[in-house]
């Protein structure tokens, strides 16, 4: 983990300070649709999930998204685990394995700097 949050602070701004942080799965399509294990970070500048690459191979992947383009966020509990869903410009990303606790904080955060003010 200290690994990967130096990878993530070595990414960051001047100025930029990390508000909410925790592992979780980016769902991404590779021939079907598979959960990417990584962890997500929000500051107070924008939105960060990083996640190695498969087998250190340095195919790690890193994505931005910026507070404004984010509509709308949600925390969904199911059967099998939780998930946090939200809507960047056009697409819906979806993140899995997440514990209520983080999301809640990482909610917080995001609809604290988020231009919109509120979300769905």
């Amino acid at each position: 983990m200290n690994e990967i949050r130096n990878k993530i602070e070595d990414m960051l701004d001047h100025g930029e300070i990390v508000l909410a942080s925790f592992h979780c799965s980016l769902e991404i399509f590779i021939y079907r649709i598979v959960p990417w294990p990584g962890v997500l970070t929000a500051t107070n500048k924008r939105v960060l999930f990083y996640a190695e690459g498969f087998m250190g191979k340095g195919n790690e992947i890193v994505n931005e998204y910026q507070y404004e383009r984010i509509h709308s966020i949600k925390f969904k509990k199911e059967l099998f685990g939780s998930k946090m869903v939200f809507a960047y410009d056009s697409e819906w990303y979806k993140f899995l394995h997440v514990k209520e606790n983080d999301a809640d904080t990482f909610m917080e955060a995001v609809k604290e700097y988020s231009v919109k003010g509120s979300f769905q």
